[in-house]
């Protein structure tokens, strides 16, 4: 988990070369695209030491370690990192699909948690199977 920070020589030279590859693509999208506010970096690599800083960095926008309130209930960091794009997805594709068939039939979604959970978890079965 060390990455570029790591004690061992070639640990750091292996990160480094990875890293300088991701650097060009990186400038690549962020030129084609209106820019946004920040980055969120997620997954497994954003628990190597100096990721974050490493893409605001490469990006020249702030960044910060991209996390769901939802994934902290599934213990250690690595996890819960690794489980947020998934829980992010599932939790947009929940509010989209909600917002836009509640407005097609003109009803107001739920105030309490529990049932807006039931029902997005209801939709995404029915639209999946």
């Amino acid at each position: 988990m060390a990455g570029p920070s790591s004690s061992h020589p070639v640990v750091r030279a292996v990160f480094k070369e990875q890293l300088r590859l991701l650097e060009s693509p990186i400038h690549q999208l962020l030129e084609e695209a209106v820019l946004p506010d920040a980055a969120i970096v997620t997954g497994r690599g954003a628990c190597l030491d100096g990721m974050v800083e490493w893409v605001s960095r490469v990006s020249g926008l702030k960044a910060k370690l991209g996390r769901s309130p939802l994934a902290k209930a599934c213990g250690e960091l690595a996890r819960q990192v690794a489980l947020s794009p998934a829980l992010g997805l599932l939790q947009l594709s929940g509010r989209l699909a909600s917002a836009s068939s509640e407005a097609r039939l003109g009803i107001q979604g739920s105030g309490r948690l529990v049932d807006r959970i039931l029902e997005r978890a209801r939709h995404l079965l029915v639209e999946y199977f």
